[in-house]
């Protein structure tokens, strides 16, 4: 499979899991915001350890910060589980998503660091 195709489903399938608690949620407007938005946080996270990456600079104080804000999505999670007024079957999407910010945990601390394999 190309380079191409995986990062479109990688990201695809982030901003898919983000709409689904969007629709499939029946809380108000805030509450619904914190529930469905783990997958464009990962996106986000990622997207920031990118730009860290482009800009070279070397600080150890941004891999912390990059760490601090891999709470965010994780954070997202939990309020999902706990708040989520849909069909409990959607959390198993978790799951993948749990995954997916496992990998962007260890490409963006690479990307943070300049340290690749």
């Amino acid at each position: 499979m190309s380079d191409i195709l995986q990062e479109t489903l990688f990201y695809g399938y982030l901003v898919f899991v983000s709409l689904i608690f969007w629709f499939k949620d029946s809380n108000s407007l805030k509450f619904r915001l914190f529930v469905s938005a783990h997958g464009v946080l990962v996106l986000a996270v990622f997207g920031i350890a990118y730009l860290i990456f482009l800009t070279g600079i070397i600080k150890t104080w941004l891999l912390y910060f990059f760490f601090a804000l891999l709470l965010l999505p994780i954070s997202s999670i939990v309020f999902s589980f706990l708040y989520f007024k849909g069909h409990k079957l959607f959390h198993v999407l978790h799951l993948i998503t749990l995954l997916a910010l496992f990998w962007v945990f260890f490409v963006g601390g690479m990307m943070v660091t300049h340290d690749f394999i």
